[in-house]
């Protein structure tokens, strides 16, 4: 499921009875990564200070579960956080993804990273 509102917010979410009950045992043990947008090349050059791109993944595995984002160009990351979890992709195969350089979308590739403890932009 994947919602937008006023394009600066959006979430793309596993469903809402995996989060509950009989759903949870397939994903016991969750992690998350985040990236502030400051932090992102383009964000740099753009002097922006607000947003978030947060991921959330299974932790044994690294299924990513869904994505948080905050911030301008949110509604368009969506269709890719959309498509990561459709395809059932891990935090690594996002984090070997390509995605153009400088843009809001590398944010998405960080917060995989900070979930695996490898960011590149984070302190």
């Amino acid at each position: 499921m994947a919602s937008v509102t006023d394009g600066r917010f959006s979430g793309a979410l596993i469903p809402d009875d995996f989060g509950k009950g009989e759903g949870m045992k397939w994903f016991p043990e969750m992690v998350s990564g985040s990236a502030p947008l400051s932090m992102n090349p383009f964000g740099m050059l753009t002097s922006q200070n607000d947003g978030l791109v947060e991921v959330v993944a299974e932790k044994r595995y690294g299924e990513i579960l869904g994505v948080h984002l905050i911030g301008e160009g949110a509604a368009e990351m969506a269709g890719q956080a959309m498509l990561a979890i459709q395809m059932e992709a891990t935090l690594e195969e996002l984090t070997r993804a390509a995605f153009p350089h400088p843009t809001h979308s590398e944010s998405l590739v960080e917060a995989a990273r900070d979930c695996l403890g490898r960011p590149i932009f984070l302190p």
